[in-house]
């Protein structure tokens, strides 16, 4: 090699070549983690879509409402205008619709922050905040009914609120949301209930 030949390029120190490495391994390695999470949240989508396995096999052969007794369960309650346009009225549309047998969009008592799987009027932690005048209107709307028991809004223990007409259960047990500490609500001759771990 003469002197005006160029120099040949500097090999990369050990050090610098395994680094190298391994980013491009760890890039690779994030991109197949997030197409396999696009496919696992497609798979998810479809399988709890109207029609779908899920759905079909689980959700549907379950009523939203059900009352048993005097206790109306529903996942987050029920509001005047449910009542008025039919409990079973709601629990076979509901039905047919996630059997994917019945209209294409979401009933409208499923959808929306006044649904009776997403309201929020019985569960506010701030009692002033409960509509009890709603929700003693409603059970009144429901023969025999004196208390409904609901879910959706995370409590940090299962309580009663509005003189014991609502139970909020829903402890956030599950491990998508605070992974807490299993409680019941046992419910014995109608109306004597215990609340605990």
């Amino acid at each position: 090699m003469d002197a005006l030949s160029p120099a040949a390029p500097a090999a990369a120190p050990p050090s610098a070549a395994l680094a190298l490495a391994q980013s491009q391994e760890a890039a690779e390695a994030a991109q197949e983690l997030r197409e396999q999470l696009a496919a696992a949240k497609d798979a998810r989508k479809a399988a709890l879509a109207p029609g779908g396995v899920l759905t079909s096999r689980f959700m549907a052969r379950h009523p939203v409402i059900l009352q048993i007794g005097s206790n109306v369960f529903v996942h987050a309650g029920l509001l005047p205008s449910h009542v008025e346009y039919g409990l079973e009225r709601i629990n076979r549309e509901s039905q047919q619709w996630m059997l994917g047998q019945g209209q294409a969009a979401m009933p409208s008592y499923l959808a929306g922050r006044d649904a009776v799987v997403w309201t929020r009027n019985y569960s506010q932690r701030d009692s002033f905040k409960c509509d009890c005048d709603g929700l003693a209107r409603v059970l009144d709307m429901i023969p025999g009914a004196s208390r409904m028991i609901v879910g959706h809004t995370i409590q940090r223990v299962a309580n009663a609120a509005c003189d014991g007409k609502v139970h909020r259960i829903d402890v956030g047990m599950s491990k998508g949301c605070k992974d807490r500490t299993p409680q019941v609500m046992e419910i014995v001759n109608d109306n004597e209930d215990r609340l605990g771990l």
